[in-house]
């Protein structure tokens, strides 16, 4: 039998407690397992095996480091680039774009939606090209397994914002 330890970065949020919730925890006096859940700087041992390296959450958290870890193992995903000469392109092509001021930031901060014609920021890190979707879904891995899927969904009706957040009534179900 497993003894598991799962480690968030914020314990008390709800999804560190689903999780610890789905392998049974308790709290582990001599974990023979250790699930890391966004810490990406979790002290390595190497008594104990560690799910979720912190190496792996830097790279999952930054969205240019994601978005090209992604791109390179062929996972479809937004195609993005650093080069303000290609998001022009992409803008000439009939693009809008989302122009990115931060790398680490969630709910839509950061990001300002840049339309045909648009000048763009110099200063921003990266661009995103807008694509059409009509769903949006949060996929949870774990030991190679799908574990849970979540679909982003507005609960009262249609939005016309391209930014699915928070504030603009998404939740993921």
């Amino acid at each position: 039998m497993y003894n598991i330890l799962v480690h968030g970065y914020r314990p008390g949020r709800a999804a560190v407690r689903n999780l610890r919730r789905m392998f049974g925890y308790r709290r582990q006096r001599y974990p023979t397992h250790i699930i890391n859940w966004g810490d990406s700087d979790y002290p390595v041992t190497t008594e104990i095996p560690l799910y979720n390296k912190p190496e792996a959450v830097r790279t999952a958290v930054n969205k240019i480091e994601a978005l090209r870890v992604l791109a390179e193992n062929e996972v479809p995903c937004v195609l993005m680039t650093t080069s303000i000469d290609e998001a022009r392109q992409w803008q000439v092509r009939g693009y809008k774009l989302f122009e990115r001021h931060l790398t680490r930031a969630s709910e839509g901060r950061g990001i300002i939606v840049k339309s045909i014609g648009d000048e763009l920021n110099a200063n921003a890190k990266f661009w995103t090209r807008h694509f059409s979707a009509r769903h949006e879904f949060r996929i949870h891995v774990a030991f190679g397994n799908v574990i849970r899927v979540q679909q982003k969904k507005r609960p009262n009706g249609t939005s016309t914002s391209l930014i699915r957040n928070y504030d603009n009534g998404y939740r993921y179900s």
